[in-house]
């Protein structure tokens, strides 16, 4: 599956069992230590594809558990950050890898582990490139509170095997800028989430601020490029598009090669300003058209 296709986990055509879910809230997991099931489970297979986990059966779990069955040797997880990789899901039941005839098995995963759309991503926060780890717990304590669908029922038990490819920020962390004038301010919640409050008077050509320059690598013409964005209409009360809220809240992927996005509205010239800026910077894009839509851009780092 290309690059291009991430969004949350993305799951091919076929799959039988959706992947939603709702906002979680606080951590699942109490430590980072291994615990209870989890460390039942023994995954021996290809790393980043088919990790063939075995467990015994019928495995019941009452509550969410982890354990690092593969230390990594690369960089850590960001605090808050953003993990890349792939994913696996089987019944506890059965062992059985979920999704009949198309399984679940190596499914591309990019998920944050502050502000998670998947409780299961919360155990990755202790992880490293390289790592595989395992989750084990009911349907609803690794996937929300409306679990991962189709014909699991809340309590089941699921067993969750990510392998962690590589790890971005999870949130813009260069130093402050100044905008210009007659752009919108921007305030933070503190989870990084923007809010826009507008001038008078509306712009009628292309802008492009830094308000947060970062001191990662330099973004450049045919990257994949991991981002959080929020989009609105100049004077708007709500959202156009976000990738901080809503059922699939997660970063993106986009890739600056010419290739557009769909489901997305970062294309031209939008894609364009965001070539030359250092992974962890924040842009504040204004791009008039049949409506002027205002974006703000935390660049969290780029994808291989």
């Amino acid at each position: 599956m290309s690059v291009r296709k991430l969004a949350s986990i993305v799951v091919s055509a076929g799959v039988l069992v959706s992947l939603s879910a709702c906002a979680a809230g606080p951590s699942t997991f109490a430590d980072c230590g291994p615990s209870g099931n989890a460390a039942l489970v023994t995954a021996e297979g290809s790393f980043g594809k088919d990790p063939a986990a075995e467990f015994p059966t019928p495995l019941v779990s009452t509550k969410a558990e982890t354990a690092e069955i593969r230390p990594g040797d690369g960089k850590d997880v960001p605090e808050g950050g953003v993990v890349y990789g792939t994913v696996s899901v089987y019944d506890g039941k059965t062992g059985d890898a979920l999704g009949g005839d198309t399984p679940l098995v190596g499914i591309q995963l990019l998920a944050s582990t502050r502000d998670f759309v998947y409780p299961f991503a919360d155990a990755l926060a202790c992880a490293e490139v390289g790592s595989r780890v395992v989750t084990t717990g009911t349907n609803q304590q690794l996937f929300g509170e409306s679990g991962i669908g189709g014909d699991i029922a809340p309590d089941d038990t699921l067993v969750v095997v990510t392998d962690v490819t590589d790890a971005f920020l999870g949130r813009a962390n260069g130093a402050d800028q100044i905008a210009q004038d007659g752009m919108p301010a921007i305030v933070l919640a503190p989870n990084g989430q923007p809010g826009f409050t507008f001038p008078d008077t509306e712009l009628t050509e292309f802008r492009a601020d830094l308000l947060k320059r970062g001191s990662g690598p330099v973004v450049e013409d045919g990257d994949n490029v991991v981002i959080h964005y929020t989009s609105v209409v100049w004077g708007a009360t709500s959202v156009t598009e976000s990738t901080w809220s809503g059922s699939t809240a997660s970063p993106t992927i986009v890739p600056l090669d010419g290739t557009d996005v769909s489901g997305t509205s970062i294309t031209g010239a939008v894609k364009d300003a965001i070539v030359g800026t250092p992974v962890g910077s924040q842009l504040l894009i204004v791009a008039p058209g049949d409506s002027t839509l205002v974006y703000v851009i935390d660049v969290l780092g780029i994808a291989e």
